[in-house]
């Protein structure tokens, strides 16, 4: 039998190698296409003969590339598997630090009012900073959007009895019919790589991701 399973986990791994080296090479192309377009966006918009509201728009665009670009280079850290920098983290932390981050996010957040009930007794988390704070961005990011830029943005924090960190991101609003794509996928991934979970409950009023996470 392992004579025989031997060449499909060769297959298998060439398969994996493969699109590995797609992906590197696609999101290297796309990131020097992504660069040209942004700068020439700068240019235009730094034109002075445009008017404000076409210089807006031109913002609002170079804004968007760049998320792409932030897109591109997570799908290139998703082929890889890119290792993890593990440190006693406070979840807190990592929330403020995304929630600044997205302020940078006008387009999608300006109107948006943030409401935070993050817990005083929260313990570490033995985690990546930057990976679980692009998890939050994200789902921040996802809730301003479903919210069509107007609304209500609630994080509450808690720690649970049985171990476990709970993380509540709610919306209040429209929402859009599914919380699905690549981001999301890669959000599951590495949650689930903390041995973390994440479920989504819809409401009339808008929709809460809650996110689970064990620590020590």
């Amino acid at each position: 039998m392992q004579k025989e399973e031997a060449p499909l986990k060769e297959t298998q791994a060439e398969k994996i190698s493969a699109i590995r080296e797609f992906a590197v090479g696609l999101t290297d192309e796309m990131n020097n296409l992504l660069i040209v377009i942004s700068g020439r966006l700068k240019l235009l918009a730094d034109q002075k003969t445009i008017d404000n509201d076409a210089r807006e728009g031109l913002n609002v665009i170079r804004s968007c590339t760049d998320r792409l670009s932030v897109i591109v280079n997570r799908v290139l850290k998703f082929a890889m598997n890119m290792p993890r920098k593990l440190e006693n983290l406070n979840i807190n932390e990592i929330i403020e630090n995304a929630c600044i981050l997205l302020a940078y996010y006008k387009e999608y957040s300006s109107a948006i009012s943030i409401e935070k009930d993050l817990a005083s007794d929260i313990p570490l988390i033995k985690s990546d900073f930057n990976q679980l704070q692009e998890v939050f961005l994200d789902l921040f990011l996802s809730a301003c959007q479903a919210m069509a830029g107007e609304g209500t943005l609630s994080i509450k924090t808690s720690n649970l009895a049985n171990g476990y960190i709970e993380i509540k991101i709610s919306d209040t609003g429209a929402k859009k019919k599914e919380r699905s794509g690549f981001d999301l996928l890669i959000c599951r991934k590495i949650i689930n790589n903390y041995n973390g979970s994440i479920d989504i409950e819809k409401g009339e009023s808008g929709t809460t991701v809650i996110i689970k996470l064990p620590f020590d």
